[in-house]
């Protein structure tokens, strides 16, 4: 439902008067089964598109769960899966990149790097390149063990296919050392 709906512009008023977004939120708890929780994560991921919702999002320390939910080892791939891209959606936002610094997603590098998914090295890729975008230095990811991680990505032939986004990260990061020089 909350995936037709964050397709409609004109409801997302209506999703902030009914509060159908805390709704969405306490749908994440481990007391519900696997597919609603994983559902409720792809809502959110879906929800961050918008303006009105990305604040309420911020202000229900949204980030805070998924990033959790990112760094549970022991949750299941489909909930990581949708986390992983809801962080992504976070990370391409200008307004959230800071917020997910001081949440330590510079931590979620090393902790999702024991995977072995696509789609989780395809997110982690894209928020690599969202932290290089938005000046994160080379020595930071070199310090944090992400240089290591991500080069290991883009010599795997399993993830070929997302082999240009971390070049793009590397060439960005290149090119923000040369600035602050």
């Amino acid at each position: 439902m909350v995936t037709l709906i964050a397709f409609h512009p004109d409801m997302l008023q209506l999703i902030v008067q009914t509060k159908l977004l805390k709704f969405i939120i306490q749908l994440i708890d481990a007391k519900y089964s696997v597919t609603i929780r994983s559902n409720a994560v792809l809502a959110i991921s879906l929800l961050t598109y918008h303006q009105t919702l990305f604040n309420e999002l911020i202000n229900n320390n949204v980030i805070d769960m998924v990033m959790n939910l990112c760094m549970d080892p022991r949750l299941e791939l489909s909930i990581k899966r949708y986390s992983t891209l809801a962080l992504v959606h976070f990370a391409l936002s200008r307004e959230s990149i800071s917020i997910l610094l001081d949440k330590g997603v510079m931590d979620l590098f090393s902790a999702l790097s024991v995977i072995d998914n696509a789609q989780i090295h395809t997110d982690v890729s894209w928020i690599f390149l969202a932290l290089c975008n938005n000046g994160i230095t080379g020595q930071q990811m070199l310090q944090n063990g992400i240089t290591r991680d991500m080069f290991l990505v883009s010599c795997n032939p399993q993830f070929s296919q997302i082999r240009h986004l971390v070049i793009a990260g590397f060439a960005e990061l290149g090119r923000a050392d040369n600035l602050q020089e």
